[in-house]
């Protein structure tokens, strides 16, 4: 809520994305929000809702028409929000994901201009803790980030195109 609170409202309005790994961490994490969010309007998004349920989405908040500059929401999801969802959020707090994974979350930050806020929360990279992910995609993942002052677009491609095939292959293994 801090971070949110400190996201300037633009003409796409207020909202922050959070992404988690897990449904059970994103489920825990929107109850926790939900609890301290005052006029805030939460919501909640991952791959075990019905078709039905999801569908209702792109018409409520997933959707470019829905970033209006009177908008002021916090998104709880999961990596359903990856690709196909057309939202600008100013302020991205993510866990630690594959590369792939990040590079399409940090698309969902200031999509349509302008500049945001990224956090990546390492909430741990060992067996315990990487699940649903492989501790070398996090390790990967995490090592890339270290070099990186910055995720626009211009940044992502220039990083991307100083990898040598190795490097390149580690953070696309597949």
């Amino acid at each position: 809520l801090i971070q949110h609170e400190a996201n300037a409202r633009g003409k796409n309005g207020k909202i922050t994305l959070v992404v988690c790994n897990t449904v059970q961490r994103a489920c825990e994490t929107f109850d926790a929000v939900k609890k301290k969010s005052g006029d805030v309007s939460v919501e909640l998004v991952h791959s075990r809702f019905r078709p039905a349920e999801r569908e209702r989405w792109r018409d409520e908040f997933l959707s470019r028409k829905r970033c209006e500059a009177d908008t002021n929401r916090i998104i709880v999801a999961t990596q359903v929000v990856e690709a196909g969802v057309d939202i600008s959020a100013g302020c991205l707090i993510t866990e630690l994901a594959p590369w792939p994974s990040l590079v399409q979350r940090f698309g969902r930050c200031a999509r349509y201009g302008g500049s945001g806020s990224v956090f990546v929360v390492d909430r741990g990279r060992d067996e315990k803790t990487a699940p649903p992910y492989s501790v070398e995609q996090l390790e990967s993942a995490w090592e890339a980030l270290q070099g990186l002052s910055g995720v626009g677009l211009a940044t992502l491609e220039a990083f991307e195109e100083s990898l040598n095939e190795s490097q390149r292959t580690q953070l696309y293994p597949y």
